[in-house]
């Protein structure tokens, strides 16, 4: 069974305590075991870069840090 298999066919398996986890293995299943753990965490700071770039994530943001009069 493929990785991304064994993800949809244990949902108990991982979840947001453990997901860098899940990342670090299936990266070092793609392109080595030796570069996972580089891998997953340039792939998480990527996502969490572009996010902070979507309009929806900005605005919100920009409301919370708005100066008040």
């Amino acid at each position: 069974m493929s990785f991304c298999m064994d993800l949809a066919w244990n949902i108990h398996r991982w979840g947001p305590d453990n997901i860098e986890d899940f990342l670090v293995e299936w990266t070092g299943q793609q392109f080595g075991r030796q570069h996972g753990g580089e891998i997953a965490a340039i792939r998480t700071e990527f996502y969490r870069l572009a996010a902070e770039r979507r309009a929806d994530t900005r605005q919100g943001r920009e409301a919370r840090d708005a100066p008040t009069a």
